[in-house]
């Protein structure tokens, strides 16, 4: 599957309730990529984890009209010293819609699998949750090369380390034991 096949299947399946900005959907797709094995490169980054390739597809979805973008103002988070106040949201467009509904005949058992996870991650509070899901996919990003398996106390000693101002970081470690990602598991 193409990256930009990849951003157009989760914004599909994400729907329009997922407020879907470009660090929110890197975090989305690295937690994704982790889980389905997308064949995606992400390296470290203020926000989250980033990969070129999801940039430049959205650069591309976005000149096709593929995809729409708005910026909106985040009226539900304090500015804090990690989180964007304002956001690029991303949309299809009705073409980008049909386009992305065909994905389903081309690669069914990806999109299966992207279903299902983003339904997981919904499931837990990740999905429309920026401050859970941005932490968790930076903190599985740092460790997932380690030897061994972080205790929620490491995890959480780290979120402080960092200056991350967290409002609860039971929930991260939680987010990352539910995903059942590699380290946590």
């Amino acid at each position: 599957m193409r990256t930009d096949e990849i951003v157009m299947a989760v914004l599909l399946k994400g729907g329009r309730k997922m407020l879907t900005g470009e660090s929110l959907l890197h975090n989305t797709i690295y937690i994704l990529n982790e889980k389905i094995d997308l064949g995606l490169d992400f390296r470290p980054c203020y926000y989250g984890p980033h990969s070129i390739e999801i940039a430049n597809a959205i650069d591309c979805l976005r000149s096709s009209r593929i995809l729409t973008e708005y910026s909106t103002n985040v009226p539900f988070c304090d500015v804090k010293d990690w989180i964007e106040s304002r956001r690029n949201i991303y949309l299809l467009t009705e073409v980008g819609t049909k386009i992305a509904k065909r994905l389903e005949i081309i690669y069914p058992d990806t999109i299966k699998g992207i279903k299902y996870q983003l339904a997981k991650i919904e499931k837990i509070d990740g999905l429309y949750d920026y401050e859970n899901l941005s932490i968790a996919a930076k903190i599985h990003h740092l460790y997932k090369n380690e030897d061994k398996k972080p205790s929620v106390d490491e995890i959480i000693k780290d979120i402080h380390f960092l200056k991350w101002n967290v409002s609860c970081p039971s929930r991260i470690t939680n987010f990352l034991i539910q995903m059942e990602l590699e380290k946590w598991t």
